[in-house]
């Protein structure tokens, strides 16, 4: 688990000066999702079909050249790069106050991160 919290936090350090920075790392391979593929995200709860996680995503966005309505679709467009079906555990702020990873505040820009799922086939 700390290994994760460790990952979360190297998404986290993103460059201010830009729109919208997104990070990602890769626990699994898989071929990337259409554009128009939908992507699912949870916050607190987790879907009831099995998956299995194959990645991490981060998304930020500096308040002073960016867009927050540019958050979730980065995400989303992020985890279709990775081959994803939905991001679970979504964490961060739409507003600022930044990213908080064990109990640390990383960055004081809108910022959101989570986990990459992708289904298993039935």
């Amino acid at each position: 688990m700390k290994a994760r919290h460790l990952i979360l936090a190297a998404l986290a350090v993103i460059p201010a000066a830009c729109s919208v920075s997104t990070r990602s790392v890769s626990l699994r391979e898989h071929a990337p999702r259409p554009a128009d593929h939908p992507i699912e995200v949870f916050v607190s709860e987790v879907p009831t079909r099995d998956y299995e996680e194959i990645g991490l995503v981060g998304v930020c966005v500096d308040d002073t050249f960016g867009d927050v309505d540019e958050l979730m679709p980065a995400l989303r467009a992020k985890a279709r790069e990775l081959g994803g079906d939905a991001v679970i555990g979504l964490k961060g702020s739409l507003t600022g106050g930044g990213l908080e990873v064990d109990g640390a505040t990383l960055d004081d820009d809108p910022a959101l991160s989570g986990t990459v799922i992708r289904y298993r086939s039935s």
